[in-house]
């Protein structure tokens, strides 16, 4: 069984036929309503067909429509562990402790389930070979650009950063060397 079925159908989404797309984005937003549908049910909310339910669960690595409600209900009771709401004021220091801890476990379990080996392993070789490396972040993100930029150099790298957007354009405009430009969003 998948650990995470929620995460494989945000991910898997967009190369999905378009029947199939349809009942994957009725489950990602009715997921707590899916678990008590059967089969027939779902393809009628989802505008769809039973026999693109079972071509669905297929894509999905899911051996049927019971296995698929299945790892939905595991996966909504991690999902409510792991829900995090915002940091307000006048709350305690041991509940903003408590939010940002399950935001990092969050971030990290997310993390290890959606990043795959090989693209982990070209993106390093990719790092290895290259001459030149770029990174921008704007606003909060430029922190971590900054933080990539320390290490890199650290490394003996030559990594070049600032906050100005038109003198970084005209910087990876001018380079001639084989370059890699990262991008840091916080938000996605």
């Amino acid at each position: 069984m998948q650990q995470n079925i929620v995460l494989s159908i945000q991910d898997r989404l967009q190369q999905l036929p378009k029947s199939e797309r349809k009942i994957a984005e009725y489950i990602l937003k009715n997921t707590e309503t899916v678990i008590s549908m059967n089969a027939q049910e779902l393809a009628k909310q989802a505008g769809s067909s039973p026999a693109a339910i079972i071509r669905f669960c297929h894509s999905m690595d899911v051996n049927g429509f019971t296995e698929l409600k299945l790892l939905l209900s595991a996966n909504l009771g991690q999902m409510k562990q792991q829900m995090y709401t915002e940091v307000t004021k006048g709350e305690s220091t041991a509940d903003i402790k408590q939010k940002l801890q399950a935001r990092f476990v969050h971030v990290v379990e997310r993390s290890g389930q959606t990043l795959e080996d090989v693209a982990v392993n070209e993106a390093v070789d990719l790092l290895e070979k290259t001459e030149v490396i770029f990174v921008y972040g704007l606003g909060a993100s430029s922190l971590v650009a900054q933080d990539i930029y320390q290490k890199f150099t650290r490394l003996g790298r030559t990594v070049f950063t600032t906050l100005d957007h038109h003198l970084f354009a005209s910087m990876l405009g001018s380079t001639e060397k084989p370059s890699v430009f990262i991008v840091i969003s916080n938000s996605g």
